[in-house]
């Protein structure tokens, strides 16, 4: 995505951009999940992506790693881990070199069936962590029976829900393109979304988790890095599928308001 912006826009616009990523972190602090309170959804990545498709990767790293800052300095959850600060800033490069690899595959991206794969496999991996380890039972206690299957029923709902809107996002894009020539399609931004989610949401958080619980802690913990990995699933694919939606608007309104932005500056040169 080619930006149109100055360095005074870019610096006011990163700033903005800090400020609503670091109040959804805090969102997502607030609201995690009561047996799982490590496991949260969150739309601060779309925010982060965001300054990286749009402004660049420096922008996008300064944007992740100051909300990460901000959001641990404003509402502290426990000892500081330094891994987190890594991951968000990662989530502000990550996107941008990834834009480079779905350029290449746009046309394979109009009907982007490897997602809807992964996101399958996830919801196995899932159904697999509830059925075939028991550390769930021991987390739900009584409500395990009935709670694993309102669980997976949600998730599965939310997925297609998710994918239904997506999928109509894409179409309203290809139909209006020549208005959005620069900026990747929803399918490519669902596919960079993916990436980063299992890369950074998956192996790289549980690696950041594993070293709280293990190490900064204080106190020993009997969770390995696959079992944390494994709650980690619980909210992927509805993270995947959130950070892909909002992304996309996210980027088609920006390119809309700065052609308009465009067009009046045009017309006062006109005059």
């Amino acid at each position: 995505m080619k930006s149109r912006y100055s360095e005074i826009q870019k610096i006011t616009l990163s700033a903005f951009l800090m400020v609503l990523a670091t109040l959804a972190t805090i969102f997502a602090k607030l609201s995690g999940i009561p047996f799982l309170r490590f496991v949260q959804v969150s739309f601060a990545p779309a925010v982060i992506m965001f300054g990286s498709l749009a402004l660049g990767p420096l922008y996008g790293a300064i944007i992740g790693g100051g909300s990460d800052l901000l959001g641990a300095l404003l509402y502290p959850t426990g000892v500081f881990n330094p891994f987190y600060t890594v991951m968000a800033i990662l989530w502000g490069i990550l996107p941008w070199c990834l834009l480079f690899l779905t350029k290449r595959w746009r046309r394979a991206m109009r009907f982007p069936i490897a997602i809807y794969v992964v996101l399958l496999l996830l919801l196995g991996a899932l159904a697999f962590g509830f059925y075939g380890t028991d550390y769930f039972d021991s987390r739900l206690g009584d409500t395990a029976v009935w709670a694993k299957p309102v669980i997976l029923s949600i998730i599965a709902a939310l997925d297609v829900g998710i994918s239904i809107g997506l999928y109509f996002t894409n179409r309203y894009f290809q139909k209006s393109i020549l208005d959005y020539p620069d900026i990747p399609s929803p399918n490519e931004v669902s596919l960079i979304a993916t990436v980063c989610e299992i890369a950074l949401g998956i192996f790289a958080n549980a690696g950041a988790l594993y070293f709280y619980f293990h190490v900064l802690a204080g106190k020993p913990s009997t969770l390995s890095y696959f079992t944390i990995a494994l709650c980690l699933v619980v909210t992927t694919s509805v993270n995947i599928l959130v950070n892909s939606f909002l992304l996309s608007w996210l980027l088609i309104f920006a390119r809309r308001f700065g052609n308009a932005r465009g067009n009046q500056g045009n017309d006062k040169h006109g005059q």
